[in-house]
């Protein structure tokens, strides 16, 4: 049995996905900062925010915010929603 708690919008499948990419931005950030790449590092990290953001509408029940705070992201943050849930979250803009 998984202790991923998941709601009824994403799979677990979809939910790891997204946590996998948070761990990514995350990783990339820290592999910035050790290169001294400071603005970079700023970025990934706030890639990583607006995705904890989006996976928190989406745990709190709010698709509708979850679809905004996602489209609201530049282009690099808003590729790194897996398609899966991309089109899940189309239905709410």
């Amino acid at each position: 049995m998984s202790n991923i708690k998941t709601n009824n919008f994403l799979s677990e499948a979809e939910y790891k996905a997204m946590l996998d990419e948070i761990r990514e931005q995350k990783r990339s950030a820290k592999k910035e900062m050790k290169r001294g790449c400071y603005n970079m590092a700023g970025m990934y990290y706030g890639d990583a925010a607006a995705l904890c953001r989006v996976l928190g509408h989406i745990n709190d029940g709010d698709f509708k915010r979850a679809a905004e705070t996602a489209q609201g992201q530049d282009t690099a943050a808003r590729d790194n929603v897996p398609s899966a849930i991309w089109d899940k979250l189309s239905k709410y803009m």
